[in-house]
């Protein structure tokens, strides 16, 4: 996406929408649903999944952050993952 920028990938990247998030009404909207983020120990997408938790608890939105053993990154552990979680937190 180099030098590509205007509202799309703004609002469908959750790390800068949240990141950039002030309006209490907009805030409040994303505290509504289950945040649910999952993500294997050895996954490289790691740092940015902590990066986005630390996001939403400085807006103070709620949601579980879930670490696997592993790499945790392909489908079988994706359909683990949605039987355990679709549910919601608990």
């Amino acid at each position: 996406m180099r030098g590509y920028h205007d509202q799309n990938p703004y609002f469908n990247n959750p790390v800068e929408y949240i990141k950039n998030a002030h309006h209490p009404h907009h805030l409040a909207q994303v505290r509504q649903p289950d945040i649910i983020l999952v993500v294997g120990r050895n996954d490289p997408n790691f740092g940015h999944n902590q990066y986005f938790s630390t996001l939403l608890w400085e807006k103070n939105i709620w949601h579980a952050f879930r670490v696997w053993d592993g790499w945790a990154h392909d489908w079988p552990w994706w359909r683990h993952m949605l039987s355990l979680y679709i549910g919601g937190p608990d």
